[in-house]
């Protein structure tokens, strides 16, 4: 790859022991046909880096690899941040949040969000929360019918809620529970993340 770029011997050597110590290579002895998927996909990323190009492009880098390897190159290109300009193509959305700055999430072919992950969170982040109740069923319908209610599902284990008005949930859910004898069980915050957003983005797109 060196040669291809036409890096001089001497500039070369260097940039090579460089670019295997940064994806951890270095000292290996290994024949390539020896290396596993994560390892081969390191070795790609070093032939990349090695003429240090200021924009890399990089598709689905972490596919088909085991949770190991993939923590490996989600490293790697974490820690290109603010070094290099990185297009990053992937369906892996728990990887674009800890590795991307922009996101553009592309449904058939459409770019249907563009935008920081801290500007998409902001914007389209809600209060989501695992329910338990002594009747989910009942307490699925009456949240069904309440208008600051996004959906509410029954779970195997409970119910799944999301609300966009934290002043109606905090003056009115409890009630609820109360007036119809309703005994709440267990209740926690779950976290949204790009996936959820992105799922929620396209069925909106499907339903316009």
């Amino acid at each position: 790859m060196g040669e291809i770029f036409g890096m001089t011997q001497s500039v070369l050597k260097k940039a090579i022991q460089e670019v295997l110590e940064f994806v951890g290579l270095e000292n290996n002895k290994k024949l390539v046909k020896g290396y596993s998927r994560g390892m081969k996909q390191r070795l790609a990323i070093a032939a990349g880096l090695v003429n240090d190009p200021e924009i890399l492009i990089m598709d689905e880098p972490t596919s088909a690899l085991d949770p190991i390897g993939r923590k490996q190159v989600i490293d790697i290109i974490d820690k290109l941040r603010g070094k290099k300009t990185i297009f990053y193509s992937t369906h892996i959305l728990n990887d674009v949040e800890r590795v991307c700055d922009v996101v553009c999430l592309i449904d058939k072919g459409k770019i249907v969000l563009e935008d920081s992950v801290e500007n998409i969170k902001n914007s389209y982040y809600l209060d989501k929360f695992f329910i338990k109740t002594n009747n989910d069923v009942l307490l699925k319908e009456l949240l069904n019918e309440l208008p600051w209610i996004e959906y509410a599902n029954l779970d195997k284990n409970g119910l799944l809620i999301e609300y966009n008005d934290k002043q109606k949930y905090s003056t009115d859910f409890l009630p609820l529970l109360i007036n119809n004898k309703i005994r709440l069980e267990e209740l926690k915050r779950l976290d949204m993340n790009l996936e959820d957003i992105f799922i929620k983005v396209v069925n909106n797109e499907d339903t316009n």
